[in-house]
């Protein structure tokens, strides 16, 4: 007699990963009071400083070791130079320093200049490292953290919705990862998230969960639909986006200079508006560029978008603008997520909570998006409403934007939140934003009604049984029988069950017949028992 066991994964947190202490974040730094681990690091107060910290800095050709303390005296945080790894590449602490910025938070000073000379900053306890941008990902800057992300959204023993949070973390610059030949990791671990990465990057990460988080706290009623954007500043860049699209653009000379251009504009706008030399540079091309200005009553959005002529982009920075190149939008993509409750459950006449846990259309076991899951045969595919949408947007929505035709923008769905996360441009948000507005007036059949339409339809599968590496079968007549008896047992009884349902063996082959979202979960079943389809053929063994 065969024992049917499903396969258990078990992850161990121990005292350390990867030869580094571990240090739980407890709370996300929302709540007034508890406190994460950057306050027991002593880090807490400089990122918080990045972002609420606004001044203004004036430096021509001033060197680096004279130019920090100026920074230091407006900003009230120290900094310190890490002058050997200057030093390999070829670069020291005499090297000029021009800025000209009005206004704008820390950290955007620092992302500005440590840009423009193709420097890095780290935060370490009690000050602001500044170092070449390959000191920044080295082992002695890496931070590892547990994230108890299972506890914040209610499930801490599904590894398979853990995973869609862990992709999700991932879409915060994938080259940083070590997927993809970078430094960082991240790991499924006790109902949470073990990451190693730097200080800087671990606050970002705080933000996309604390968004996440935020998504799956909406009240249904009256359930609000705008995009969060994880960005520090977002309130700041959704009023200069506004200001674009209202502002009409006042100077009328025949031509300007790019540099020119960028001056008028911070002048109307009252805000900074900088022009990424470095990008331009790598593309041969420099802020004298003429730019010519047959405008004439068009708002300064409309003004922005026509330097697509000149080969350039622009893109809201939290509270400044900058005027940039194609290939570094690329590489600053902006992450929101959307809150899809309402398009995803809508007005179904499915009462999510009284079906079985194995049936529902939240990414369980029905969702093809799903990491880890099996590779699922055509008859049994079956998209969830969230999968609808993100078709929809890879589809529709400037399809070569996203990685699935070779552009840099990814997407996630997230049933614990019932919201989607997205990496991608400014332009391709907007139009995001723009179709869901229209599903949501349309009035139309929601998405998770069509679903339900699908995945109650009644079907027959028929399992071979699995071949050891002779060719000969591994299972016999009573071994099959026993499997039956067993799959009628554990998901063809109960009253929501479809009565025409049943298990049976016939010969070498195990037949069932029921819904085809409960055949996903008997087929998720098979497979951790030993059973896998690849490249269309049936494989296993018990």
């Amino acid at each position: 007699m065969k024992r049917w066991t499903p396969l258990l994964l078990a992850v161990l947190l121990s005292a350390t990963v990867h030869g580094q202490d571990v240090a739980q974040v407890n709370a996300l730094p929302s709540s007034a009071t508890e406190r994460s681990i950057d306050d027991q690091m002593g880090t807490r107060d400089l990122i918080e400083r990045l972002w609420n910290t606004t001044i203004t800095i004036e430096a021509v050709d001033t060197p680096l070791d004279e130019f920090l303390p100026m920074l230091a005296e407006k900003s009230g945080c120290p900094f310190h130079i890490d002058n050997r790894s200057l030093e390999r590449v070829g670069k020291n602490c005499d090297m000029p320093i021009t800025i000209h910025l009005e206004n704008v938070t820390l950290g955007s000073v620092l992302q500005v200049f440590t840009r423009g000379i193709d420097l890095e900053y780290v935060i370490q306890p009690e000050r602001i490292l500044i170092c070449s941008s390959d000191a920044v990902l080295g082992q002695d800057h890496l931070v590892t953290r547990y994230y108890p992300v299972g506890k914040w959204l209610g499930d801490e023993k599904d590894n398979r919705r853990l995973a869609m949070i862990l992709a999700a973390v991932q879409l915060l610059d994938p080259e940083q990862w070590e997927i993809l030949g970078g430094p960082g990791s991240c790991e499924i671990a006790q109902g949470g998230l073990v990451v190693t990465q730097p200080v800087r990057f671990h606050d970002r990460i705080e933000r996309l969960l604390k968004a996440i988080v935020a998504a799956k706290d909406l009240p249904s009623e009256a359930y609000p639909t705008q995009s969060i954007s994880i960005h520090p500043l977002a309130k700041e860049a959704k009023a200069i986006e506004q200001q674009l699209r209202t502002e009409r653009f006042t100077k009328l000379d025949t031509k300007l200079s790019l540099e020119e251009l960028a001056s008028v504009l911070s002048k109307q706008l009252g805000i900074q508006v900088c022009i990424d030399n470095r990008a331009l540079e790598d593309m041969g091309l420099s802020s004298d560029l003429i730019v010519p200005t047959q405008w004439k009553n068009v708002t300064i959005e409309t003004v922005l978008n026509d330097l697509s002529q000149q080969y350039l982009v622009w893109q809201i920075r939290g509270d400044y603008l900058c005027i940039t190149t194609p290939d570094e939008l690329e590489r600053s993509l902006e992450i929101r997520v959307y809150p899809v409750r309402d398009l995803t459950y809508g007005d179904s006449k499915v009462n999510v909570g009284e079906l079985p846990k194995f049936i529902r259309f939240d990414g369980f076991f029905c969702g093809s998006r799903l990491p880890g899951s099996p590779n699922y045969p055509g008859q049994l595919v079956l998209k969830t409403p969230a999968d609808r949408l993100l078709a929809m947007f890879t589809n529709e929505i400037v399809p070569d934007s996203w990685e699935e035709l070779g552009g840099p923008g990814s997407s996630v769905s997230n049933p614990l939140a019932d919201c989607l996360v997205v990496s991608q441009e400014r332009r391709v948000h907007e139009q995001i934003e723009t179709l869901l507005a229209d599903l949501r007036r349309s009035a139309v059949t929601s998405l998770a009604d069509e679903y339900q339409e699908a995945a109650s339809e009644v079907i027959d599968v028929a399992y071979a049984a699995p071949l050891g590496l002779g060719g000969q079968t591994l299972l016999d007549k009573d071994d099959l029988e026993e499997l039956a008896t067993l799959i009628e047992t554990k998901f063809l009884s109960g009253e929501e069950i479809d009565p025409t349902s049943y298990a049976t063996s016939v010969g070498d082959r195990l037949i069932v017949r029921q819904r085809r979202d409960v055949q996903r979960a008997i087929y998720r079943y098979l497979a951790d028992l030993g059973y896998h389809f690849r490249d269309g053929q049936q494989n296993g063994g018990h």
